[in-house]
């Protein structure tokens, strides 16, 4: 049995050429619409949390206040979900949540929708889970959450300052 692929356009033609655009498998109208949408949002996302990403380890040149505190806060939020994610035996779950819920809230901060922090902030949190190590012990845990969670305090307050001065 021989199939011959024939593009309807070539049927006059007589000739079994596939021209180069021609589908195997064709698709509704709303499924490609939906496909067009969906790779819409994920150029969205790549592009925000680039952004984020970049704005997280390269502090502007001539940066306001603001924009130093809140890159500083990004930074620390990082580092704090970095930190609860090495000792997450140690601290236990409510602990690494909170720090979870700190960089969400670090980056709503910065003016974001709700829904795109959501998905940045998970983006950080697997990069957080790629690069976190378990070197700690229990104090040293500890420790290091506790200053974390200071300095997030502490920016968190200057970027709230320097917004009001501005």
């Amino acid at each position: 049995m021989t199939i011959s692929l024939t593009h309807p356009r070539s049927l006059n033609r007589g000739d079994d050429t596939i021209p180069h655009k021609t589908r195997l498998c064709p698709t509704s109208v709303a499924e490609r619409l939906e496909a067009r949408r969906a790779r819409q949002e994920r150029r969205i996302l790549v592009v925000v949390t680039t952004f984020i990403t970049w704005s997280l380890f390269i502090p502007p040149a001539f940066a306001s206040n603001y924009e130093v505190a809140l890159s500083k806060l990004n930074r620390t939020a990082y580092a704090l979900i970095k930190v609860a994610y090495g000792c997450k035996l140690e601290l236990g779950n409510a602990r690494y949540l909170e720090a979870r819920v700190a960089v969400e809230n670090a980056l709503r901060a910065t003016g974001l929708p709700t829904n795109i922090a959501l998905s940045s902030a998970a983006k950080i949190e697997a990069e957080a889970k790629a690069a976190a190590t378990h070197a700690y012990s229990v104090s040293q845990c500890i420790m290091e959450y506790v200053e974390a969670k200071r300095v997030i305090l502490h920016w968190r307050t200057r970027m709230e300052d320097a917004s009001r001065s501005e």
